[in-house]
């Protein structure tokens, strides 16, 4: 009994040895016949690359190799057309931002001591500043862009700014003696 299993295990050695070598040579057999697929293919592409220059050069007779040579430029014309289109689509600006002024609204006639800016209501909706009444030299003045505004008015912010920041304290410091009041 045991030189029975003993026979089975050593075929079962000897099957599994071969079957690994037998696996080894498939993988290089098949790997030989991709090389030779992959030489076929790049003697493909220089047979092909010599009968187009043939075909320009004006030396190409035969009528099928003609034919395809003539298929060849005519994409080869439409992948150059495609990428000069590509670049003009890359040199593409975007469109620029327009602008409208409601006419509808109108001014109060104040304007913000920070920015500038003629206001619509009593506060600026940019920098939150009380309106002060328009001057007669700030009216003739036009106003200013975003960029002036913060240069020009880079020292009379702080002089401007205390007056706004003193007239905005005074309501909030009433609001918390009240609060204290009421408690």
């Amino acid at each position: 009994m045991f030189q029975n299993v003993k026979d089975r295990f050593d075929h079962a050695s000897k099957v599994t040895e071969w079957k690994v070598d037998q696996q080894k040579r498939i993988y290089k057999t098949r790997e030989k016949i991709s090389d030779y697929e992959n030489q076929i293919g790049r003697n493909k592409i220089i047979l092909a690359d010599k009968a187009y220059q043939l075909f320009i050069d004006g030396k190409l007779k035969d009528k099928e190799l003609l034919e395809i040579c003539a298929d060849i430029k005519s994409v080869l014309e439409a992948i150059d057309k495609s990428k000069q289109e590509l670049e003009a689509i890359k040199q593409e600006k975007p469109p620029e931002m327009v602008v409208t002024v409601d006419e509808s609204k109108t001014y109060s006639g104040l304007i913000c001591p920070v920015c500038g800016k003629k206001l619509i209501g009593k506060f600026c909706p940019d920098d939150g500043a009380e309106g002060v009444p328009v001057k007669k030299e700030t009216a003739a003045k036009p106003e200013k862009t975003d960029g002036e505004k913060k240069t020009a008015n880079a020292p009379a912010k702080s002089a401007s700014t205390a007056k706004t920041t003193s007239q905005k304290k005074v309501p909030a410091a009433k609001k918390e003696d009240e609060k204290k009041e009421e408690g």
